[in-house]
């Protein structure tokens, strides 16, 4: 009897344990099935709304509320439910998990229906302003060596012109705690003679972006990009003692995934050189106010 009492006694325990390791999730949240099933329209959903142009940004609210209604719900609601999930990582990172998979299994389908040479032939959107970015807006990068780096190549086309602007932005969203690791983010102009690069640190959640001009006599061959992930252990590991034997304590805790999204790479035709009239009305009236002064 006194071993029945016993198992009964351990069986109570590991339900109380199981119940304390699940997150209720409340009723006004949408659900984990739900809400994986409407990020993955509202991403597609971005994906098509970054090739609009900045006066028709109506258009990209229309895309959000059809996605809205396919899933039966107001934009206050999906607010509530995502600030829900970014202050539950574990939840969120399960979402994240399932929606790459999907992404990536969706990239390879369509990919099979595209023929070889299209593949690395395509030629970008004419316009002002045009997202050149072909891939999925979204990635998940981890510290291990095979995860952990966001790399691309895009080569120009005859719809690149001299002195344009090529500006580079994504959301990072990190699932956990940032104490530990850390994003370099690269964007890099090769010309066939130079090369100009900027680069800046994904240290905490939020938005980024990295600009530069094609203002060089140069041709512009190819537009270089990366993100890399890494474990800042190698940082302070570096800072100790050379004759250390064993990792510091801080090695063994958890580290952090990072989320990328609504990636894009805009490109932003410059305006033409003003005319010759117009300049020397400008210098005329310059002149004047010196004059005046």
């Amino acid at each position: 009897m006194f071993k029945e009492i016993k198992h009964t006694v351990w069986c109570l325990v590991a339900i109380v344990c199981l119940s304390a390791c699940t997150v209720e999730i409340p009723s006004y949240v949408i659900q984990p099935q739900e809400m994986e099933d409407l990020l993955y329209d509202y991403h597609l959903m971005q994906a098509m709304a970054g090739d609009l142009k900045s006066s028709e940004g109506y258009k990209r609210k229309q895309y959000e509320q059809y996605v809205f209604d396919k899933h039966h719900v107001t934009e206050a609601e999906f607010d509530t439910s995502l600030t829900w999930y970014m202050r539950h990582t574990k939840e969120l990172e399960a979402i994240y998990k399932n929606l790459n998979d999907r992404f990536s299994t969706t990239k390879e389908k369509l990919a099979a229906h595209i023929p070889p040479y299209e593949r690395t032939n395509r030629i970008t959107k004419a316009g002002d302003t045009v997202n050149v970015w072909d891939d999925f807006r979204m990635a998940r990068l981890t510290v291990s060596p095979l995860t952990n780096k966001l790399n691309f190549v895009l080569p120009t086309d005859s719809n690149y012109h001299k002195r344009d602007a090529f500006e580079w932005k994504l959301n990072a969203h990190f699932l956990g705690d940032t104490a530990l690791t850390r994003a370099i983010m690269g964007l890099t102009l090769i010309y066939d003679k130079d090369t100009v690069g900027s680069s800046c640190v994904i240290n905490q959640t939020g938005s980024y972006s990295l600009s530069l001009t094609n203002d060089s006599n140069y041709q512009l061959k190819e537009i270089h990009g990366h993100v890399y992930y890494y474990n800042r252990d190698k940082e302070r590991l570096g800072e100790a003692s050379a004759t250390m034997d064993s990792l510091p304590e801080f090695s063994v805790l958890p580290v952090a995934d990072l989320i990328l999204s609504d990636i894009a790479i805009m490109r932003y035709h410059r305006p033409e050189t003003v005319t010759t009239d117009t300049v020397s009305v400008t210098e005329e009236v310059d002149s004047t106010q010196s004059v005046q002064g």
